[in-house]
């Protein structure tokens, strides 16, 4: 995740570890090879440019202190931008996430609300397909009812002409005394379902009276068939009445019947016609609401893998950021060690007794290395007299190498220990030849 500009520089794995060595050790042959460098800077070995071996020492550990310090600065810089984009990048992703919650919160309400109403709406919708259904089933069953009630009237309305007509039609021939042709009359008139019955009766009477093609079974009675033509007259008037009243009655009524179907159609049409309007409406309304929903529902998806991926390049960031953090620290400590140890390396080697030492071994190296192993083979007792003489800094390297000759379990580093503290001008230079060419 973090980027090569600011990715954390490899430590130099050579040259600060050369001298570390001797505080920090590790079981690599080059590192007991330095070892014995210093050692052999420790004898004071005779160099071809006339410059002293620990002067050169010297200026080499300032060399490695100098790069450590350089490389351990350029370590803090480059660790700096490395965090610095860390938390930049963290902050942005947590930014992100925050911004992706609100989102998804947002979105999953606005999800639900058009859900609940494109629900609500088709529930509308199913009401009014209702509501017209129900005004279109009571226009039919209107317009039946009307149907039925005009072929009633016209019915009725026939009847009530005809009889009418032949009221007057009998009133017209008994006024003439053509009882005759009064009678088809009379006999039509007594079937009309409107009169009354005892008017019915009374005209079932008079007729049986007429004798056959209106002749008098008795002409007697002629006299009294008049008389009872002119009751009959009357009656028949009184009937014409009624039944012209009826007839105006029956068509004010089919009026009122039929104004009435018409109100009814009327509202039963415009319920059906604000129905199908209010429900086209509302259609219309659920399929933007439905294509918002998709869309949103597709937002949401979005936001949610957005944040999905966010949450775990941030997981990756921050696990590489620690890994790379614990790292720079653990460079950080070894960087530190390494300087100290090359500071008491240098401290050591600066010391006067060693400088000291170091001199007059140049000289008596001159002289040549048999005068030394002849000083100590023909005096024995040289030996602890060396040791009681030895400075603090000799016994100081002398401890330091055979602590390390423990720790990496070097029988050569052991021997050199155990000369050193001995005489380090003895044999010196023969081991660390031998360590040298292995």
């Amino acid at each position: 995740l973090l980027p090569a500009a600011v990715s954390l520089p490899k430590r130099t794995c050579c040259l600060p570890r050369v001298a570390a060595n001797l505080l920090n050790p590790t079981k690599s042959r080059g590192e007991h090879l330095l070892t014995m460098r210093v050692a052999l800077a420790l004898t004071g070995g005779v160099a071809a440019t006339g410059v002293s071996p620990i002067q050169k020492v010297l200026e080499m550990l300032q060399d490695m202190m100098a790069k450590g310090k350089a490389e351990m600065q350029a370590e803090q810089v480059e660790f700096a931008k490395a965090k610095q984009f860390c938390d930049n990048i963290s902050a942005q992703k947590k930014a992100s996430i925050a911004d992706s919650d609100e989102k998804i919160e947002a979105l999953t309400a606005e999800t639900g609300k058009l859900s609940s109403d494109m629900n609500d709406l088709n529930d509308e919708i199913k009401h009014l397909d209702e509501t017209a259904d129900a005004a279109e089933m009571d226009l039919d069953q209107a317009k039946k009812l009307r149907k039925q009630e005009h072929a009633a009237y016209i019915d009725q309305h026939k009847e009530y002409v005809e009889s009418l007509d032949a009221l007057e039609r009998a009133i017209a021939v008994l006024k003439k005394k053509n009882f005759a042709m009064a009678q088809g009359a009379l006999i039509q008139v007594a079937e009309f379902a409107p009169v009354p019955q005892q008017a019915r009766a009374t005209l079932t009477a008079f007729v049986s009276m007429l004798g056959k093609d209106g002749a008098d079974t008795d002409a007697a009675d002629s006299t009294a068939n008049d008389f009872q033509a002119g009751g009959i007259v009357e009656m028949l008037k009184g009937l014409k009445d009624k039944f012209r009243s009826q007839l105006r009655d029956l068509e004010k009524e089919e009026l009122n019947s039929k104004h009435s179907f018409e109100m009814l159609s009327a509202d039963a049409n415009d319920k059906v016609a604000r129905a199908k309007s209010q429900r086209e409406g509302k259609a219309g309304l659920t399929q933007k609401k439905a294509g918002r929903l998709a869309v949103a529902k597709g937002e949401l998806q979005d936001e949610e893998d957005d944040k999905s991926a966010d949450e775990k390049y941030l997981s990756d960031l921050e696990a590489d950021c620690t890994t790379k953090s614990n790292e720079y620290e653990q460079t950080q400590q070894i960087r530190a060690e390494e300087l100290e140890a090359l500071e008491t390396a240098h401290e050591i080697l600066s010391s006067g007794d060693v400088a000291g030492a170091g001199e007059k071994h140049l000289k008596l190296a001159q002289v040549g290395s048999s005068l030394a192993q002849l000083r100590s083979a023909t005096n024995p007792a040289r030996k602890p007299a060396m040791a009681l003489v030895q400075s603090p800094a000799r016994r100081e390297a002398a401890a330091l190498l055979s602590s390390r000759a423990k720790k990496l379990g070097s029988k050569e580093l052991a021997e050199l220990a155990l000369t050193v503290e001995a005489d380090p001008f003895v044999k010196v230079k023969k081991m660390i030849k031998d360590m040298i060419r292995r």
